[in-house]
């Protein structure tokens, strides 16, 4: 599945993205804005997170923030990181891919 999330969206995306989680699947997001969010506890979820060093849309900054935010909420966290802008690479793909296999 590919999406483009609008800032329409966003809102909406954080229980989206928890939903996912919930099911054990993988989710990508470029896209992390609302704060001051408290997550319920998460101690048997895994997340993987790939982000880019160079994203104007959602910097490094957030990436490590959305990190952080799973990781109080006690789940395991794995970031991957590339050194790019905003797109989706099939290096992140074969990393996500990866994880799953390793993690499920």
């Amino acid at each position: 599945m590919t999406s483009s999330l609008s800032a329409d969206f966003d809102p909406y995306y954080l229980s989206f993205l928890i939903g996912y989680i919930r099911l054990r699947a993988v989710t990508i997001t470029r896209w992390y804005r609302k704060k001051g969010i408290v997550l319920p506890d998460f101690p048997d979820k895994s997340v993987f997170i790939a982000a880019g060093k160079n994203d104007p849309i959602c910097s490094p900054m957030e990436s490590t923030e959305l990190q952080s935010l799973f990781e109080k909420a006690n789940a395991k966290v794995e970031i991957h990181w590339e050194n790019r802008g905003h797109q989706l690479t099939v290096d992140e793909v074969e990393a996500a891919a990866h994880w799953y296999r390793r993690v499920f």
